[in-house]
């Protein structure tokens, strides 16, 4: 049975990995915390990470200067160097890399010229595809139709993101044109809806039916089209996007859009049709 002190050290360890450590660095780190002072064997026994590996991890988190060795030549004890001291460290080099970066960025700038050429691209995996979504919406101008994914619709967080981008977009550029279709159970997200129809934005519902289900999220210049990936969890992880699109690359999907709004609406219906009294904060 797991316990609270279980559950502090798996997320202790999945930040750690965040930071650059790998999976069995960061139980050891862990286990010296825990312990103090141990020999490998100990270390090996409380981490549940393999002896031979257990070692590996010493040298590396050694060499890097989160632990330490006893200067004897058998049997040392390792010692974790304590945590202040570490991350302090990591949040310096981080800024030193936030710094880099920001100037090569201006560097590079000068050696890239525009993209002019249409260029399509594959994406597998729902955080790539996410963060196209999420880029589709800060560079459209003109329009937005969006045919959204019952992952993201149903995903308070990301529905909340995509709905607050979606309404900036609309008070940035009061002239662009936001439809967005959705599945989901409006009495959930009444506050998010009506935040979305104030701003004039259409909102449709739609079910999925007999067809088979996918995302489409089309702006003037780019788009992504989404399907499911089949496996043990269907999920949508699986998309094409297009950077620099030319108007007859978009047309197709235009009229994709408009198709679905036979496909899936008629068994919906438009949640923009109702009057805005009826969303009630929660």
């Amino acid at each position: 049975m797991e316990t609270n002190l279980d559950f502090e050290r798996e997320k202790i360890e999945t930040g750690l990995q965040h930071l650059g450590f790998t999976m069995n660095d960061a139980r050891v780190y862990i286990s010296l915390i825990v312990l103090g002072p141990s020999i490998p064997a100990k270390i090996a026994e409380d981490s549940q990470v393999d002896r031979s590996r257990v070692y590996d991890s010493l040298r590396r988190l050694t060499k890097k200067g989160y632990v330490e060795e006893e200067p004897i030549k058998r049997g040392p004890y390792y010692k974790a160097k304590n945590p202040i001291e570490i991350f302090s460290a990591l949040r310096k080099e981080f800024r030193e890399k936030i710094t880099l970066s920001a100037s090569l960025e201006k560097l590079l700038e000068n050696y890239h010229p525009p993209m002019k050429q249409p260029f399509l691209v594959s994406l597998s995996g729902k955080d790539p595809i996410y963060r196209e979504i999420l880029s589709i919406i800060e560079n459209a101008e003109e329009f937005l139709k969006f045919i959204i994914t019952p992952d993201i619709s149903k995903n308070p967080e990301n529905f909340k993101e995509i709905s607050d981008l979606l309404v900036n977009k609309k008070r940035t550029i009061p002239s662009i044109k936001v439809e967005v279709a959705l599945n989901l159970e409006e009495e959930n997200y009444q506050f998010q809806l009506k935040k979305l129809y104030s701003h004039d934005i259409m909102i449709y519902k739609w079910d999925i039916g007999n067809v088979f289900p996918f995302g489409l999220y089309l702006s003037e210049k780019s788009y992504v089209f989404t399907t499911l990936s089949i496996g043990k969890t269907p999920e949508y992880s699986i998309g094409l996007t297009v950077e620099n699109a030319v108007p007859r690359m978009m047309d197709g999907f235009k009229h994709l859009f408009e198709w679905n709004y036979l496909s899936y609406y008629q068994k919906g219906y438009m949640i923009r049709t109702k009057k805005i009294e009826d969303f009630k904060d929660s």
